[in-house]
């Protein structure tokens, strides 16, 4: 890749860091959530991006922050995931609003291999929260975050103006994240694509 190609790539891509609290508060009460927001897309800044048709939408990363020892993700009472000392497993991350082609098939949350819009992401800090029965004073200390890495990329539609809807589901239980006085923060890239670029790249 030479420098110019780097650049040009480089410009046409744009970053979001996007936290659930700064989302779209809606008259019902949703749109903030945790596991359930949403947020608009403002327009791109240059007209070759605002004209363009298509885009590579990438998943870097979601976590959930702000934890504390008495105050985590959880997919059951207490704070704990159903019949379980452990930390859940990892979470779904579906996307909608913004034309993703249907190119990711995962079982998800629907038991069967099919084609959706849900990014799998592990729980790379997930541990044991509690020794069986032990007493408080013997919890293993989480760290403030959950979540992890993704690193999917999918072509996408021009986002420019959407309105971008975001769910989070347990992996374990398949239920949706319920609010627990958290944020979660969502990072993803769009690279815009110049709508001569098969012609570019047969040239």
């Amino acid at each position: 890749m030479s420098l110019l190609e780097k650049y040009q790539r480089i410009r046409n891509t744009f970053s979001y860091s996007i936290q659930s609290s700064g989302g779209i508060n809606r008259n019902d009460g949703s749109g903030d959530e945790i596991g359930k927001f949403q947020l608009n897309i403002p327009p791109f800044p240059f007209p070759e991006n605002q004209q363009s048709k298509l885009g590579i939408f990438t998943l870097e990363s979601f976590y959930f922050t702000a934890q504390t020892d008495a105050l985590y993700i959880s997919g059951g009472d207490d704070g704990l995931p159903v019949n379980s000392d452990y930390d859940i497993s990892g979470f779904y991350v579906e996307i909608n609003g913004i034309g993703i082609r249907p190119q990711l098939f995962t079982t998800a949350i629907n038991n069967g291999l099919r084609s959706n819009k849900i990014f799998p992401v592990i729980n790379e800090y997930g541990r044991r929260r509690k020794r069986g029965n032990a007493p408080d004073t013997e919890y293993d200390y989480a760290k403030r975050v959950c979540g992890g890495e993704c690193n999917k990329s999918v072509i996408c539609s021009n986002p420019s103006g959407s309105n971008i809807q975001v769910k989070v589901y347990s992996m374990d239980t398949g239920e949706l994240i319920a609010e627990q006085g958290l944020d979660s923060i969502i990072n993803f890239k769009i690279e815009m694509l110049p709508d001569d670029f098969q012609d570019r790249e047969m040239n």
